[in-house]
């Protein structure tokens, strides 16, 4: 027994008592220690410690590759072979439950809680039976006493058919947030891979996460904390000070801005769109109500907010059906052919942007600007003026890419 006990195993570490018993196991031949080792084993199994991490320290260490989409960074990101949730509750709804719960309060508010129901999911193929997936990863916290330990919910910001934005703060240190609340039975989840194994993940986290990895400055607003709760995908989003949404800073100029100003937008812009499809993230909805500026700097600074409408980049063209931004910025080719494009469709809306930066007649519409009865009212240069016909050519194949937009002499002197 003790010479057994002694032996040395490739791999294991001194003192390792569950190699040791089964070593003295493996000895044994007789019936009756047979079944004293299956005894034995399921009990040390029992015993065997279960690791975990924190949610940052998963994301972190957590190597994410999509499954239909090849590799990608050391932290989440993902998608394409997404799982649609279509039945609840409208986001507008959801809203107006939120705003009910909050009159009357002018601290903390929770969020009201719904009776659980069965969701239908819409399945391309159902998994085998050894892969089902969890219905959330390991790293999104589910709790939510937890949430509201941790956050203060205060007035709603903005809403619409995706869910409900609330200002907030986060206890520990009181810093301000931005709180989304989207409808679980509204939400889309997509596959992903973590270490080898099968998850579901909300989208917008894994395109939000993903269009802000690596900034060279901050164009996207971070994602800083996630809860997938019974009723509710909440995100945590930063909420800077001193920042406003672009339209109302138009609106308070007399709803055209100068050339000068425009172009330190735009420059920021372009360089953010580049940045966010060099990560394999289409936006498909930019637009002045998705930005955010920092007015009280020198040189206003501009963040892009809510990846609820965007995909990953695809090399194959995507089925017009599937556009999901604003239908009134869609590119002529969603209009009149069949297909569109992750790269043309971005340049089309920056120059969309632009249009709206620049002219007194606000509302661009590209069925008017195609029908050539949306008037551009405003003076500009001929390399502005230059700038803003290329984004807006009708056939995709002639627009220039975001990359050589960055070159273009309007946004370089």
């Amino acid at each position: 027994m003790r010479s057994a006990m002694n032996t040395h195993v490739a791999g294991s570490r001194p003192g390792d008592i569950s190699v040791e018993l089964r070593l003295v196991l493996r000895e044994k031949t007789s019936e009756v220690d047979l079944k004293r080792k299956a005894v034995i084993d399921l009990e040390l199994d029992k015993k065997k410690p279960k690791l975990s991490r924190s949610p940052a320290e998963e994301l972190a260490v957590s190597g994410v590759d999509a499954v239909k989409g090849g590799s990608f960074s050391e932290e989440v990101s993902t998608r394409k072979s997404s799982v649609a949730v279509i039945t609840g509750e409208t986001g507008q709804q959801r809203a107006d439950q939120v705003e009910s719960s909050m009159k009357g309060q002018t601290q903390e508010v929770s969020v009201p809680r719904k009776r659980s129901r069965k969701r239908k999911h819409l399945v391309e193929e159902p998994p085998s039976e050894e892969k089902q997936l969890p219905e959330v990863p390991n790293w999104a916290c589910t709790s939510r006493a937890r949430f509201e330990n941790r956050y203060t919910v205060g007035s709603i910001m903005a809403k619409g058919g995706f869910g409900v934005v609330c200002a907030g703060w986060r206890k520990a240190d009181n810093i301000p947030v931005a709180i989304k609340f989207v409808d679980r039975c509204q939400a889309e989840y997509t596959k992903i891979l973590i270490r080898g194994q099968e998850w579901k993940i909300n989208e917008e986290v894994a395109m939000t996460a993903r269009a802000a990895d690596g900034q060279p400055q901050p164009f996207v607003i971070g994602l800083m904390d996630f809860y997938d709760l019974e009723t509710d995908a909440v995100l945590i989003l930063e909420r800077p000070r001193d920042m406003v949404d672009l339209n109302d800073f138009i609106r308070e100029r007399g709803n055209c801005l100068t050339e000068e100003l425009t172009r330190v937008i735009m420059r920021q812009m372009v360089d953010a769109a580049a940045h966010i499809l060099g990560n394999g993230v289409f936006h498909r909805d930019i637009k002045e109500h998705n930005i955010l500026i920092q007015a009280n700097m020198a040189a206003p600074r501009i963040r892009i907010i809510d990846f609820s409408c965007s995909c990953f980049v695809s090399e194959e063209p995507y089925d017009a059906k599937s556009f999901a931004g604003t239908p009134s910025l869609a590119p002529p080719e969603v209009i009149l052919s069949e297909v569109y494009k992750a790269g043309p469709t971005t340049v089309w809306q920056l120059g969309a942007l632009m249009w709206q930066l620049t002219s007194l007649y606000r509302g661009f519409s590209t069925l008017k600007f195609l029908a050539k009865t949306l008037p551009h009212v405003g003076l500009l240069s001929k390399y502005a003026e230059d700038f803003l016909r290329i984004c807006l050519l009708r056939d995709e194949d002639k627009r220039p890419t975001v990359e050589q937009l960055q070159h273009h002499p309007w946004l370089s002197y």
